[in-house]
């Protein structure tokens, strides 16, 4: 099997710059992405975990890191109270693991304030939903994440309010 390098950069305010590169086989990537829908496929909401290597590379004005880790998928449905209330063993497993993680990477939707006006914005949640849920992010990684040392936040579909 062939690793292949899937760079995506992500450009933030004041010239941050983050380049992250998973690196994945042909068949895991057959199970990512939807060839004839040009789409990602969504994570299966049966595990709490799906774990997969990734590397990522951070430029700051200062320096360049290079960071090596396991990278933990979960389904969206992990979030849930009732995905967890009927699934406590996967739940538990989740808890274990993200208590030992030292980073972390938020991958966020971004909301319909800052979306391109040519998009269906009632796809998105408002600017205030969006804040009200990092919110409890932040919870959660305060009251859950004992560990973490770096904390990566990332919007995804960045197509939809950048021009590239």
């Amino acid at each position: 099997m062939t690793d292949q390098k899937k760079p995506i950069e992500c450009f933030e305010p004041d010239e941050v710059k983050a380049i992250i590169a998973a690196f994945y086989s042909d068949q895991y990537n057959a199970k990512l992405y939807i060839e004839d829908e040009g789409r990602t496929r969504a994570t299966d909401g049966i595990k709490a975990t799906y774990d997969e290597y990734l590397e990522i590379q951070v430029q700051l004005p200062t320096s360049s890191k290079q960071i090596t880790l396991d990278w933990i998928d979960t389904p969206g449905e992990i979030w849930r109270k009732r995905w967890q209330e009927n699934q406590p063993l996967e739940w538990q497993k989740f808890l274990d693991t993200i208590r030992k993680s030292e980073g972390i990477i938020l991958i966020l939707p971004p909301y319909r304030e800052i979306i391109k006006s040519d998009c269906n914005l009632e796809q998105f949640i408002t600017q205030e939903q969006w804040c009200t849920r990092f919110n409890r992010w932040v919870d959660f990684f305060g009251r859950d994440c004992p560990k973490i040392r770096h904390l990566i936040l990332c919007l995804n579909k960045a197509d939809l309010f950048c021009n590239f």
